[in-house]
């Protein structure tokens, strides 16, 4: 077995992320299973030697003198194990595990290049093993509560009560809708919409019935009106709406009715995040309203553009923002930021994508970094009542269920591997990347499309999980990558028809969808096809739903969600 090649995907299985200083035991169970997977003998004996390693250490030379030694070690073992609980004894043999791993790449790599070594002395022996077990045992392994999600699925039918439908082509008047760019409820049911056009964003208000209670916004420069960059609202579940707009440089703040209440600036160190002139660093934030009143965001993209003058040059860069969720009060002159939650940085997600413009007159672009390897893991975030938030961070089914303080209280594991990313996964990406790209009119942007595809660097694996959302009373909707397709991203090959299209990512391939209660109950799983993933979920298991036929006319359908997944 060629250990040495797999070193980096054993390497995502086998590490032990810290976070607050305090290990997470949330991959011991999946560590485990794969070392039991590939290496079952040696796994079952180095299992035996957490137990009975210490054994190995002493120096008996009769028999008598073993068990007069044995005896207390086992019984002394016997009592810190039964203290220290079966997860976190599993935590201990997974580390074992990564240990006798790790020692074999590097008896793989000495193969390959050619050292003699090959017996145990050459090698070091078993002694550094036993030696590593005992020095493992005092490790505080302590963390917070894994829950173990069943693997055997429980299907659930995707038919729910349809409450009101809005849009489509024969809509009029304020029904009539043109770019739905986001949906959403406050805790009264009444439903926001908003709406993008060549006039701006448009903001649509209807109460539980379906009735219109108010229609606002329209671009400008006052301090009610939007800048082209405002396309998106936020609705907080008082029955406050916060609109960002770049162009102003911070939140509009109204009421249900439509009133203007007031212009929140953005944060003079977290702005959101743009400045008009050269050079010009812009942030792409994704925003959730908080379930305490006010708005959570992560920084998804951060841009950077320089600009010649002189040579009529433009250099871009894009990197991903930090992988951590902010709480943003909108209180006072400006809103203040704070960090909640923050989640693992897969390696490679901070290198940044470079493209040069050489010729603005000529659109001569040029590729220089593609950038971050492509099928990263997602960092996914969803909030939760009372303030929490649940997230995902890496490739494995791994869903981290934290408090308002950000404090980790459980984590969520389903035992699925991740498909290993090999030459038959490159080819079938790089054609699903390309469907598009062939029909792009504008032929420069094509070419770059296609040369950024063909350079591409992969991640080792593709992710389990594509997104991740919560009801109203924090019931997890948990929507997996397709079996044999991969996780949603924007196909930048195509002209921005729709923006809401990319912005609530409806262009995803069909996938199963699992729900989770927060305590770790498993409810059921959605097969593929059974029904897309809501946009915005409200009280009473209220969900929406955007539909677009063959003209790209959107219709928001708002459903009823039966008890047992809302």
């Amino acid at each position: 077995m060629k250990l040495r090649e797999n070193e980096t995907w054993v390497r995502e299985y086998l590490r032990f992320p810290f976070r607050r200083g305090v290990p997470v035991l949330g991959k011991a169970e999946e560590m485990l299973m794969v070392a039991l997977g590939r290496w079952p003998i040696r796994t079952s004996i180095t299992s035996l030697a957490v137990i009975c390693g210490p054994i190995l250490l002493v120096d008996y030379s009769t028999s008598d003198t073993v068990w007069f030694l044995m005896k207390p070690v086992i019984q002394a073992t016997v009592l810190f194990l039964t203290y220290l609980g079966v997860k976190n004894l599993v935590c201990l043999v997974a580390r074992l595990g990564y240990a006798v791993a790790r020692r074999d790449m590097g008896e793989d790599k000495l193969e390959q290049e050619g050292d003699g070594r090959s017996t145990p002395a050459g090698r070091g022996g078993d002694c550094p093993t036993v030696v590593l077990v005992l020095a493992l045992l005092p490790l505080p392994v302590f963390g917070q509560q894994v829950v173990e999600l069943p693997v055997a699925e429980r299907l659930l039918r995707g038919e729910f009560e349809e409450v009101l439908r809005i849009g489509g082509r024969e809509a009029d008047d304020w029904r009539s809708l043109v770019d739905v760019t986001s949906v959403g409820f406050d805790e009264d049911g009444k439903l926001f919409i908003g709406d993008f056009s060549s006039a701006g964003l448009r903001i649509v208000v209807l109460d539980a019935d379906g009735d219109l209670v108010a229609e606002f916004g329209r671009r400008g420069d006052g301090p009610s009106e939007f800048r082209g960059a405002a396309m998106r609202l936020i609705a907080l579940g008082d029955g406050r709406v916060a609109v960002p707009d770049n162009g102003h440089g911070g939140y509009h703040v109204f009421d249900a009715g439509g009133e203007w209440k007031e212009m929140v600036r953005f944060s003079s160190d977290a702005a959101g995040d743009v400045s008009m002139r050269m050079p010009k660093v812009v942030r792409n934030r994704n925003w959730a309203p908080d379930r305490t009143g006010g708005l959570l965001s992560r920084v998804a993209h951060v841009a950077g553009m320089t600009m010649d003058s002189v040579e009529l040059s433009m250099f871009m860069s894009e990197t991903e923002g930090p992988r951590q969720v902010e709480r943003v009060l909108l209180e006072g002159d400006e809103a203040s930021h704070e960090v909640v939650v923050s989640g693992w940085t897969p390696p490679g997600a901070e290198r940044a994508r470079l493209i040069g413009m050489g010729d603005l007159m000529e659109d001569a672009i040029e590729l220089g970094d593609p950038g971050a390897p492509v099928l990263l893991p997602k960092f996914l975030f969803a909030a939760l009542p009372g303030g929490g938030i649940a997230y995902s961070d890496s490739s494995a089914y791994a869903i981290h269920v934290a408090g308002a303080d950000g404090e980790v209280e459980r984590t969520l594991r389903r035992a699925m591997i991740p498909r290993r990313v090999d030459g038959r996964v490159r080819d079938a990406y790089r054609k699903w990347r390309l469907r598009r790209a062939d029909q792009e009119e504008d032929e420069a942007l094509a070419a770059l499309q296609r040369e950024l595809v063909e350079q591409v660097d992969f991640y080792d694996e593709v992710p389990v999980l594509d997104d991740l959302r919560a009801t109203w009373a924090g019931t997890l909707w948990v929507l997996r990558t397709p079996e044999s397709g991969f996780p949603w991203e924007v196909d930048e090959a195509v002209d921005v028809l729709p923006l809401g299209r990319d912005i609530l990512e409806l262009d995803r391939e069909p996938a199963a969808i699992d729900v989770v209660a927060l305590d770790g109950r498993y409810v059921g799983t959605f097969p593929a096809g059974a029904t897309p993933m809501p946009v915005a979920f409200g009280p009473g298991g209220l969900a929406a739903f955007v539909e677009l036929d063959e003209l790209d006319v959107p219709t928001i359908v708002v459903r009823r969600l039966p008890a047992e997944v809302r």
